[in-house]
């Protein structure tokens, strides 16, 4: 009994415990970073490298041999500088406005597919012009049958929360007319 103790130090079963946690920490940090910033290159090379410690720290575990002090200090200013610089990129991004991006992306891509299912909208035209990092343009111009459809599309968009210029939208009902 005392021989299979041995086999599994204690310094082993802490290795074993930090890599869960982390691991368990690291895929709630993934699912976040995706939520905020969407699945980009940048999102993914972050998550990749975050991981780097837990894959270390894996390949420790799974050596036979006991794990010196040294490769403890290691794992623990890799562990850290990772996770101080994905922080910082994090924090950096959020700075310059790419969680803000990616909502707003994403609130105009259901913005157009809603209004793209009204037959009163198919002249319509939805672009987004990507204006510098972090911050893009989104434009909707077009013709709509009548002031009616007008007011609806003006909903719509009050309801995505995009300012909406009627002077970029026409009635087609017999006048060239731009509505103010």
């Amino acid at each position: 009994m005392a021989a299979d103790t041995e086999k599994c130090p204690p310094a082993k079963n802490v290795l074993a415990l930090g890599v869960g946690v982390y691991a368990a920490l690291w895929l709630c940090l993934l699912f976040a970073a995706f939520i905020m910033f969407g699945i980009d290159a940048g999102a993914v090379v972050l998550m990749s490298i975050t991981a780097v410690p837990a894959l270390v720290a894996l390949r420790m575990l799974l050596r036979t041999a006991e794990v010196k002090k040294r490769e403890w200090v290691f794992l623990a200013v890799l562990t850290l500088f990772v996770l101080g610089s994905g922080l910082y990129t994090i924090g950096y991004w959020v700075d310059i406005g790419l969680a803000d991006n990616h909502a707003s992306n994403s609130r105009f891509r259901e913005l157009t597919a809603c209004a793209k299912k009204d037959s009163a909208f198919s002249n319509i035209e939805f672009s987004r012009i990507e204006f510098k990092v972090g911050h893009d343009l989104f434009e909707i111009r077009g013709t709509v049958p009548s002031q009616a459809d007008l007011e609806r599309l003006k909903s719509l968009c009050d309801k995505y929360r995009f300012s909406f210029h009627a002077k970029d939208v026409v009635i087609s009902g017999g006048s060239d007319r731009e509505n103010e």
